[in-house]
């Protein structure tokens, strides 16, 4: 390696490190991260100052002398501003992912395939009749070959045999049941006229690291969004963060639909199932929180968590105090109270801490 392909690597080692010293910034203001394609995200660093050299006695730059008005920090002397770049980082979303997991202590998710598919192995412990001849097992296709020479009769000790083409065995690859490792989201979003531009911001804070680090733990994730008021229905993550109606709020139809989509759609056999709902905690009454109560408890044993984040919520008529009451301590049943943005990192260490 080329002395100037170590500098690039040492500094690359540096800037990586500085974004890791600094993640909880990242995550406090995820709107700063670019998605670039498919996994693969760009992230603005803090500013590395490099020295320059200058030459004799004379002190001059940013912090001496008197200055005139209106001159910027940023401007160099000849007023080239062009050699000031900001950098960028690009990380796939595994790399990305272990930042998080780093930076708030959260755990790695076991496989937890639910359904036992038949998956081929890459290893060739079976024996089959056809194949590549590149596969052709030499001692088993000799034994065949020496089995049918001495039921035809015409084995002669210490003579050679033909090896025909019916004698010929190939390595086959064992058949194993694999777990199928596969989750669904279901977000649910109030959309009703008290949840502001400030609220929606700390959700979309919230969701986004959510899915980032969901979609690092399964090869394959959905992700579903569900609007509501006093009404539910079903849209796209984009048009989630883009609505609002006047409507009052009724926790219990977001509930509802999103065990409708878990009925038809992903059966828990099959699915690993996150449930994520966001409001005030504004509830139209009692009875619809305990239906909502109800309806967590009859899907208890088929999900692998429901969390519920209250954002900015009036402490007195709160949906979040009501379900502890009812739910208690339960691995499950994960509830936070979101009133800062400052408060996110703290609401996806209790989210995502559990390990579901």
């Amino acid at each position: 390696m080329h002395n100037i392909d170590l500098d690039k690597k040492r500094f690359n080692d540096i800037v990586r490190g500085r974004v890791k010293n600094n993640f909880k910034k990242y995550i406090e203001h995820s709107e700063i991260i670019i998605p670039r394609g498919k996994d693969v995200f760009a992230l603005p660093v803090p500013r590395i100052n490099i020295p320059r050299f200058t030459y004799g006695d004379k002190l001059g730059g940013v912090g001496h002398g008197e200055g005139d008005k209106g001159d910027g920090l940023n401007s160099s002397p000849d007023g080239d501003s062009s050699r000031e770049h900001a950098l960028e980082l690009e990380v796939s979303l595994e790399e990305f992912a272990h930042m998080l997991c780093d930076a708030l202590e959260l755990p790695r998710l076991i496989n937890k395939g639910k359904e036992q598919l038949p998956t081929m192995s890459t290893k060739y412990k079976n024996i089959a009749k056809i194949g590549p001849r590149s596969l052709v097992n030499t001692k088993r296709s000799f034994k065949e070959a020496l089995k049918r020479v001495v039921q035809e009769g015409s084995y002669i000790p210490g003579h050679g045999f033909p090896l025909k083409r019916e004698d010929l065995r190939y390595k086959f690859p064992k058949r194993v049941l694999l777990p199928d490792p596969r989750a669904v989201v279901i977000y649910m979003m109030d959309v009703s006229g008290s949840i502001d531009y400030l609220k929606k911001e700390i959700i979309r804070t919230i969701e986004f690291w959510i899915d980032v680090y969901v979609r690092s733990q399964y090869k394959s994730i959905v992700s579903r969004y569900i609007a509501h008021d006093s009404r539910a229905w079903e849209v796209s993550q984009k048009e989630a963060f883009q609505l609002q109606t006047g409507g009052c709020t009724k926790m219990s139809s977001a509930l509802e639909l999103s065990d409708k989509i878990i009925e038809h759609e992903h059966n828990p056999l099959d699915w690993n199932i996150y449930l994520f709902q966001f409001s005030d905690g504004d509830n139209l009454s009692d009875d619809d929180t305990k239906l909502c109560a109800d309806i967590v408890r009859r899907r208890h044993h088929d999900i692998n968590q429901y969390s519920y984040g209250e954002v900015k919520g009036d402490k007195k008529a709160s949906f979040k105090r009501v379900f502890e009451e009812y739910f208690g301590v339960d691995d499950k049943v994960v509830l936070t109270s979101i009133d800062e943005k400052s408060e996110c990192l703290d609401a996806l260490k209790l989210f995502l801490g559990k390990g579901n």
